[in-house]
């Protein structure tokens, strides 16, 4: 990571041009994506032990993978402007806000689901449930970074979170070509009733992600 986004100008940035309420969100910011890539790489290492085709699981494991590094790259990046316990402190935020709670509740309910029963049905739900943590959560929680960088301000994190999020467009495409196949292979699955719950879940995490 240091190797693609170095942190030497963002030290310098944080400690003359950053505002305390611009750190406050920077620091809530990199707290939110981190919850998400740990909720993503434990969805992925289970959705890799339930598929039986060699190279999906593949796949899905290599997904999971990347997002552990993506983990990585926020305590990189959070190490380089604060002290240890205060970044601790950033990446509990998430756990404690009624917002991420209430808004990744809806994203759980499906993957517990799938833990407790692993059938095709939770599983296509726990997929569409991660594209949606993928492509909606994680693009909107990058937000932030492109707003510093709008500003001249960060562009070592900025350059980081490109990369990651060119990872995460890349992880949300190949879940939604997953559930298609999965439709295609059990058109028993592939219902009214399943299309409405793909378009409610949207429809409802858009509304919590913009509360």
């Amino acid at each position: 990571i240091p190797d693609v986004g170095s942190m030497g100008g963002d030290v310098s940035h944080w400690n003359e041009l950053m505002t305390d309420s611009e750190k406050e969100l920077f620091k809530s910011g990199m707290g939110v994506l981190a919850v998400l890539d740990s909720i993503a790489t434990v969805f992925d290492k289970i959705a890799s032990d339930y598929i039986r085709d060699s190279a999906v699981k593949s796949c899905m494991a290599f997904i999971g993978g990347m997002e552990t590094i993506h983990n990585e790259s926020y305590t990189y990046n959070l190490s380089s402007l604060i002290p240890k316990d205060e970044a601790l402190e950033v990446f509990e935020r998430p756990k404690k806000n009624q917002f991420m709670i209430r808004r990744n509740r809806l994203m759980m309910k499906y993957f517990d689901e799938f833990i407790q029963t692993r059938t095709i049905e939770s599983f296509l739900k726990g997929l569409v449930a991660m594209s949606g943590l993928e492509g909606v959560c994680f693009v909107n929680g990058f937000t932030p970074f492109y707003h510093f960088n709008r500003n001249n301000k960060m562009f070592g994190t900025g350059t980081i979170v490109q990369y990651i999020q060119r990872d995460e467009v890349q992880h949300s495409y190949f879940q939604t070509v997953l559930i298609r196949d999965i439709l295609t292979q059990y058109p028993e699955h592939n219902t009214e009733e399943f299309a409405d719950f793909v378009y409610d879940f949207f429809r409802e995490l858009v509304e919590l992600e913009k509360e």
